[in-house]
């Protein structure tokens, strides 16, 4: 693996199945009983975030925001190139 690289693979359903990203940290909180937030993230600021949400015996991932870029396998050069990061919202 390429230190910086950055891979989202999906499932033909377009589900996450596989991410690979060269980060300086990884954060995992548990945000309630089945949900957990994953952020991976970058000295220069950058991260992108999942939710992991357990579903009955299975944890299905889904990706909440990408500031780093990483290329989705499960779409086109177009759509990836479209995708606008959401901004978070000010809780203040």
């Amino acid at each position: 693996m390429n230190e910086r690289e950055a891979i989202i693979r999906r499932n033909p359903d377009g589900s996450v199945d596989d991410v690979v990203i060269g980060c300086d940290w990884l954060r995992l909180e548990r945000m309630d009983t089945d949900c957990w937030w994953l952020s991976a993230e970058r000295e220069d600021g950058t991260h992108t975030m999942f939710f992991l949400v357990r579903r009955g015996k299975r944890v299905q991932a889904r990706d909440y925001e990408d500031t780093i870029g990483c290329v989705d396998d499960g779409k086109t050069t177009e759509e990836r190139e479209a995708k606008a990061v959401a901004p978070v919202a000010d809780a203040g």
